[in-house]
Formats: C-alpha cells, structure tokens, sequence
C-alpha cells in the first residue's frame, strides 16, 4: 500500500510534512540560504577543528579471509564550500588512517550555495591518490547537481553506483558494495557477504532483512548537537534521532553512520566535531 504523504504550507517559509502518524517541521529552501549567510560568524567561532578519527572493528559472518583487517575511511557531508574542517585536514587524516579504500557517502556539495567544482575536483584526487574510493549521490547532489556530482567522479575516475553494484577486489578475492541512487532500490543479497553504502540512516530499515553485513551512511550531522548517542535533531529523523554516529545495528546488518564533516545551513554544532569513521573489516 503507497502511504500519503501530506505537506501543507504554513507560510512561504515553513512547512510541516505529516507521515507514518507524525509531524516533522521543514524550513523552506529560502530560509536556508539565509541561515547559510547568517552562519558566517559561527562559521568563524567553530574555526576549522580537526576530523575525529574513530576506529570501529567490524565483524562479519564468512568474510573472504583476504578482506581480514582491511581498512575503510568514510567520508560524508563536507558540504563544500562552507566545511568544517577543512579538505586538507580531511586528506590528511585519511591519509594517516592509511585505509585500503574510502567510502563517499554523499553530500560533498551544498545545494544552498554554489557548485564547488573547484574544490570537489581537488578533494577528490586528492582522496583517489591516497586509496581506491566508492561514492553514492547525497540530497545536496541528487536534483540540480546530480550531474556536477556525476563529472566531478568521472573526472576522478571514482565508481558511482546508483543502485547497482560494484567490487571490491584483495588477494584474488572479492567483496559486493551495493551503492544506493536517487530514488533508492532495495535489493536482496544471498550468496556472500555484501556491503552497503547510501547517504541516508533513515533508509537503511528497508535493507535491514535483505542479507546485507554492513552498511555505511551519513547525513544525520550527528544531531547537530550531541546528546549521547541520540543527538537533537537530524534531517529525515527529526527530534531526537536514533541514528547519529557511529556503530549501530539494524535487524541482521551493522550500520556505520557518520556525524559528517561541516554543514549545510547554520553551521550550529555542539559537542559534535566533525567526524572520520574508521572501519576494519575482521571475520567471525
């Protein structure tokens, strides 16, 4: 059965969108710009922090021996132009971090403002010189950016499944990535263990049965302002969201989501720096 989705405008500048029985308030694309503009002073207070490594060990069932301590850095919503930390301290703690591959999970760009063109097409060789990297679309790339999003991986020469697949290879042994598109396919995965890369937490239920190990994701900018583990308010979850950061687990899958890298609007962040998951991949 299609669920209704009602959106009713309450001024040119709020809407509320009711689903699934609740009330989730959104701020109009207008408001947005301007809270991008208005945030350059808290853009100048926070400065430029440093990502958080955070090293998560992974376990997964019948694992391909050659993929045992192989490293993922995860990279999500730097939201250039406007990072928090910057893309050179960015590269430099996954360089240092010395993973096998980098993930991308989407929203390297802001909708809000500009195409960074200049700036992705450096952060991104910079990142493909360090370690082979997967990237999914994010909702800042997914509608007049798609293509921008699409050139800036070709010219890098970085894999951009959308809703397909793509491999991993080690040792003569590989491992599936299924990479998420706009709008998202759920797919069923039986044979060998599989990961799953998309941009958005919220999407990951409808994977959670579908024989996935592990599946990695952003968005969320880790509530915004940490609470524990639940933080306040994120994109897609609303108040109080269950998914923010780092290691959780979904029916059969573990899932990874990262707190991100800067902001698309406000810039307002609290007891949530920015964020560099570190996976390494071990058998069980």
């Amino acid at each position: 059965m299609t669920q209704t989705v009602e959106r009713l405008a309450l001024s040119p500048l709020l809407w509320y969108t009711a689903k699934k029985g609740g009330i989730r308030l959104r701020l109009s694309t207008v408001v947005k710009r301007t809270l991008l503009t208005l945030g350059a002073p808290l853009r100048h207070l926070q400065g430029h922090p440093a990502p958080q490594v955070e090293d998560i060990p992974i376990y997964i069932q019948e694992l391909p021996s050659a993929f045992s301590g192989y490293r993922i850095a995860v990279v999500s919503d730097l939201h250039l132009p406007y990072s928090l930390s910057t893309p050179q301290q960015v590269t430099d703690a996954v360089r240092q971090a010395a993973p096998d591959c980098i993930f991308i999970a989407g929203d390297l760009a802001n909708r809000y403002t500009r195409f960074d063109k200049d700036g992705i097409d450096a952060f991104l060789a910079a990142l493909a010189a360090v370690a082979p990297c997967v990237a999914v679309i994010g909702n800042h790339e997914r509608g007049i950016y798609r293509e921008d999003y699409r050139a800036a991986m070709q010219k890098a020469n970085i894999p951009l499944p959308e809703n397909t697949f793509v491999t991993l290879e080690r040792g003569g042994q590989t491992l599936p990535v299924y990479g998420v598109g706009y709008p998202p396919k759920t797919v069923t995965v039986t044979d060998m263990p599989t990961l799953l890369l998309l941009h958005h937490p919220e999407d990951a239920a409808a994977f959670k049965s579908a024989g996935f190990s592990l599946a990695v994701c952003g968005h969320a900018h880790g509530g915004q302002i940490g609470l524990g583990k639940r933080g306040l308010y994120a994109p897609g979850q609303g108040f109080f969201p269950q998914y923010v950061s780092g290691l959780y687990t979904v029916g059969d899958m573990a899932l990874v989501v990262s707190r991100g890298l800067g902001d698309s609007s406000l810039s307002l962040r609290l007891h949530n720096p920015p964020h560099l998951p570190v996976l390494t991949l071990y058998g069980k």
